[in-house]
């Protein structure tokens, strides 16, 4: 078998292929038949589907992967399949051309491998050939291993890989699997004989754990059989844990291990009170902590106060918290309601603690507690960073179930850490088929921080529609609701699309809010659109005259295109929006074109702002280029003594990062 060569490429589409069509048939061997003894190319019936849908592919109609095409494909005979596949040979596209043929091949190699390896054979050589070859043999071995081994052996180069293999014997029946294996080791250097072997023994294994059991002691004394034994017994475990630890006493230590940990996983699903004296016999380790999760899972269901005092006989440490959890994902997936009932009756401590964190957020969406009992078990819980992503959740899905009944209740919920994250729960589950509900429900809150928190969450849910939050934001006269109202739109769609997004931001009135809105929007702009960006911030004199908004700018813009964000910063008139956008500059420059960056300073009219420039832009300067930082250093207006600090190499104090851009969207 020196001339073949084995491509272990991947080959998805062919796999897709193979698995699709895949049927379980059992045949016996036969040999190859001749190129003269292949049935006769049938004329290919003008009136099947695949006829009617191979018309199309002429006319560049069929895409690939058509099911209609494999399910007509399907219905066709051997010779049917000969004539087509001569027909595909016709159309004008070859990538089409080769995916139409891989069906073909796929399933005549159901019906007839044989004469299917025959037609692979007069493909041209190359990667169509070899892909075809594989589909043909993967199909082959399952009915007639021996055939198909003999035949890749003589006849072909083929292309697999471990995947395809898998997936395909994965359909195996165990008649199947014991046929594959009888062949090989019929055949000593069979084609990829051990990648076949291992996944026809897998599969052996799970479908028939006495065959493969068997099929392990006939092999040869030694290490390879001692792991077949052990996969075997370690499946056949779990029918009879007994017996198959009792015939894994031969098995060195590890191995061994392997089988008491499949026996005590099988035999705490029955009985984890047994399963206790098996888990004694495994050392500390995966294999323990395995067993023991599985022997807690089991208790759990039954006891759980018992689970949770097994746990806690473990030391304390990464394993007993894995034991707990353990317990208590398994008590809560049985009954949710009852296990919220048992752990709300424990007693405080590291115990509950940990229990706390592994079923907070399972049982406040188990969908057999109610919402508003998850809501007051959130409640319930200590104060933090848990709390609060919980009590979210739980609010959020009692405000689907009945937003009305939800905002009523919000009226009466006084809670000031965690009233911000309620609005902004009910305005993400209110309907959005409802704003005006949201907008009058929004103006009956007494405290302007709650309706501006409310508002700004409706707008954000509201963003992935564009064209009704900008009809609804007419409604809204000019103000801190229609302001906040856009901010939240923005806040959602300033990274995605920051020219629908900037729509929203001129809509907003003068000010803070809007600034740090378009900060944000200009920053998310330039970066896929620098020009469009400058032009839009430029010809609105607020924004051009703001530091956060120019850096913005420039920091999108900057990252691939320096050039153009320094001529562009150089039309900006003076003012805070030209000094913001030079300082974004000199730190964006001062890596990697120092000197260029150099020059930016002296446009940073603040002297507080433009000294922190210079200092952050000297130190890695000095370490570089020592003798031109040093001269550059002595002619800026930087205090004498902030100069030698510098030289000497020590940290200047506050000249860390300037970050000019103040978001409320993204942290810094």
């Amino acid at each position: 078998m020196n001339s073949k060569q084995l491509a272990f490429a991947a080959a998805g589409a062919t796999s897709l292929l193979v698995v699709g069509l895949a049927f379980a048939r059992t045949a016996p061997d036969v040999a190859p038949a001749p190129a003269a003894s292949r049935a006769a190319s049938a004329p290919f019936a003008s009136t099947t589907r695949a006829h009617d849908l191979l018309a199309g592919a002429r006319d560049g109609e069929l895409w690939l992967g058509n099911r209609a095409w494999q399910l007509a494909v399907d219905r066709l005979s051997s010779a049917e399949l000969s004539a087509l596949l001569a027909e595909i040979a016709g159309l004008p596209n070859a990538q089409t051309r080769v995916a139409l043929r891989k069906t073909v091949f796929a399933r005549w190699a159901e019906l007839d491998p044989a004469a299917a390896a025959v037609a692979v054979a007069e493909l041209p050589p190359g990667d169509e050939r070899a892909e075809a070859g594989g589909i043909v043999f993967l199909e082959w071995l399952r009915t007639s291993p021996r055939t198909a081994l003999a035949w890749a052996e003589r006849d072909t180069e083929l292309t697999l890989d471990d995947h395809e293999i898998a997936q395909r014997i994965i359909s195996y029946t165990s008649q199947a699997a014991a046929g594959l294996l009888a062949a090989i080791d019929a055949v000593p250097q069979a084609f990829l004989r051990d990648e076949l072997r291992r996944f026809a023994f897998e599969r052996l294994a799970a479908t028939d754990p006495t065959a493969a059991v068997a099929y392990a002691q006939r092999q040869p004394a030694g290490p390879a059989r001692d792991t077949l034994l052990a996969q075997a017994l370690s499946a056949f475990a779990k029918q009879d844990p007994t017996t198959a630890l009792a015939r894994a006493a031969s098995l060195p230590d590890s191995l061994r291990q392997t089988v008491l940990t499949a026996a005590a996983c099988a035999t705490a699903a029955r009985d984890p009170l047994d399963a206790l004296a098996l888990l004694e016999q495994l050392p500390a380790g995966t294999a323990r902590l395995e067993a023991a999760r599985s022997i807690v899972a089991g208790m759990a269901r039954e006891d759980p106060d018992a689970a949770v005092e097994f746990a806690l006989t473990f030391p304390a440490g990464r394993m007993r918290e894995s034991l707990l959890s353990s317990a208590a994902h398994a008590f809560a997936t049985d009954n949710a309601p009852a296990a919220l009932r048992w752990l709300q009756t424990m007693p405080d401590g590291a115990a509950k603690s940990t229990l706390l964190d592994t079923l907070s957020w399972q049982l406040v969406q188990a969908e057999a507690i109610f919402p508003a009992t998850a809501v007051e078990f959130a409640l319930s819980l200590p104060a933090g960073y848990r709390r609060n992503g919980v009590f979210s959740t739980a609010v959020e899905r009692m405000a689907k179930q009945d937003v009305a009944a939800t905002a009523a209740w919000l009226q009466t919920f006084s809670d000031p850490t965690l009233r911000p994250t309620a609005l902004q729960s009910l305005a993400e589950a209110w309907p959005q088929n409802d704003a005006s509900g949201a907008f009058a429900y929004a103006s009956r809150l007494a405290l302007d921080t709650d309706r501006m928190e409310f508002l700004s969450s409706f707008g954000s849910t509201l963003a992935q529609n564009p064209a009704t939050a900008a009809t609804l934001l007419a409604q809204l006269p000019a103000g801190p609701a229609r302001d906040t109202f856009a901010q939240g739109v923005v806040s959602a769609t300033w990274h995605r699309t920051p020219a629908e997004a900037a729509a929203f931001v001129d809509a907003m009135g003068l000010g803070r809010m809007r600034a740090a809105a378009a900060a944000n929007v200009a920053q998310g702009w330039a970066r896929s659109d620098p020009t469009a960006a400058a032009r839009w911030v430029e010809t609105r004199p607020d924004l051009a005259n703001n530091a956060g908004t120019c850096a913005a700018v420039v920091d999108g813009w900057a990252q691939w295109d320096p050039d153009g964000a320094a001529a562009w910063l150089a039309r900006l008139p003076a003012g805070p929006g030209r000094s913001g956008a030079a300082v974004e500059l000199v730190d964006e420059l001062k890596a990697t074109a120092p000197a260029t960056a150099a020059r930016w300073t002296n446009e940073i009219a603040d002297a507080e702002q433009r000294h922190r420039a210079i200092a952050r832009l000297a130190a890695p300067w000095l370490a570089a280029d020592r003798a031109t930082a040093s001269a550059w250093l002595a002619l800026t207006d930087l205090p004498r003594e902030t100069q030698q600090t510098l030289l000497d190499g020590r940290p200047v104090p506050d000249a860390e990062d300037e970050f000019i851009v103040l978001s409320p969207f993204e942290p810094y």
